[in-house]
């Protein structure tokens, strides 16, 4: 008779939710660059693993934050130095990452964007959260009260006879 057998894993096997980022104030570099060009000529392109080291205030790599199965949505100009552009990306954050978001020490110049083979990818100066809109409750419909009278006087404390 054969010995029990072990049931196939019940752990499901789901794809991390995708999450929308920004990186504001940013130089791109590489293969970045050419992602930013792709996007706002197609649409979106694919990046890859985005890791972000999170610098202190002299410039050196004190921690570390990053992307997995990033796109480049889109880019505009920074609205505080337009010579460097907010990127807009995509990716999902993995579950080994320090935190949800990363934050920088004070007086650090930012983040520095690498490739997942260390390739420099440019610098940005600061990383925002984009968290999708709410949808706003409908606004109630206004309440028109009608006119009327009390069916009794305060003088009497009478009911009012209808005339």
């Amino acid at each position: 008779m054969a010995g029990p057998t072990t049931p196939p894993s019940t752990r499901c096997c789901r794809t991390p939710a995708r999450e929308t980022y920004e990186l504001l104030g940013c130089a791109p570099q590489g293969a970045l660059r050419t992602a930013v060009a792709r996007a706002r000529a197609e649409g979106s392109a694919p990046l890859g693993s985005l890791p972000l080291e999170i610098l202190d205030r002299q410039g050196t790599a004190v921690g570390e934050w990053y992307l997995e199965e990033v796109r480049v949505s889109g880019a505009r100009p920074c609205a505080r130095d337009l010579s460097l552009l907010d990127v807009t990306v995509e990716g999902w954050t993995p579950e080994d990452n320090p935190r949800d978001h990363p934050r920088y020490p004070p007086l650090s110049p930012g983040y520095r964007t690498l490739s997942a083979s260390g390739e420099p990818y440019g610098t940005c100066r600061d990383l925002a959260h984009v968290r999708p809109a709410t949808p706003q409750p409908p606004e109630p419909a206004p309440v028109r009260l009608a006119p009327c009278a009390p069916p009794w006087t305060r003088e009497s404390g009478r009911r009012a006879r209808p005339s």
